[in-house]
């Protein structure tokens, strides 16, 4: 069994302890109580190489798709290989190109809250929402934010507009407002 931070081993550029790099900016301290430790079961074979594959044409990559089950799919591999820092770079390069207008903005505030860099999730998860109003990823991200931050109206009105803009909508891990629209 292996335990290992989600954040990206191979490239110290990336990643210090208590440190992460989003962009050019160093955030000094990172809620540790955030990064989860990952337990590294049988990782999905052939993962590495389609990580390396990945590494090779990222911006190609997730420029032109906007499948969020292709998403959902990397999300797993990077998550299997505890690289969950190296994948929100990659979105926050990719999101800086497409600009204000683009669909990972709100899946880039989603993993800077799992990394506990939660100032620049609420930013993001609000321009997500602002410049993508009708797409049921941003409100449900904005959602689950003011979930955490104990602001249950506000969560609840965007858990509420993303099954409106689409009943059968999941989220990252295949979590869906509907399941906490019921629990609230």
């Amino acid at each position: 069994m292996c335990f290992l931070l989600f954040s990206c081993a191979e490239s110290p550029t990336h990643f210090a302890a208590g440190r992460a790099n989003v962009g050019n900016v160093w955030i000094e301290e990172v809620d540790q109580n955030a990064i989860m430790y990952a337990e590294l079961q049988d990782p999905p074979e052939g993962y590495e190489t389609m990580i390396a594959e990945f590494r090779s044409s990222y911006q190609e990559a997730l420029y032109r798709s906007v499948d969020q089950q292709v998403y959902d799919q990397l999300e797993s591999v990077f998550l299997t290989g505890g690289l969950r820092l190296e994948l929100a770079n990659y979105y926050k390069e990719v999101v800086e190109l497409q600009g204000p207008n683009s669909p990972l903005r709100a899946r880039l505030a989603w993993y800077y809250e799992q990394l506990g860099i939660s100032t620049s999730a609420l930013r993001e998860a609000e321009l997500a929402v602002e410049n993508r109003a009708e797409d049921p990823m941003a409100h449900f991200v904005l959602g689950y934010l003011m979930l955490r931050r104990e602001e249950s109206v506000r969560a609840n009105f965007h858990f509420t507009r993303s099954r409106e803009l689409d009943e059968d909508f999941q989220g990252p891990f295949g979590l869906s407002a509907n399941r906490y629209l019921s629990a609230h």
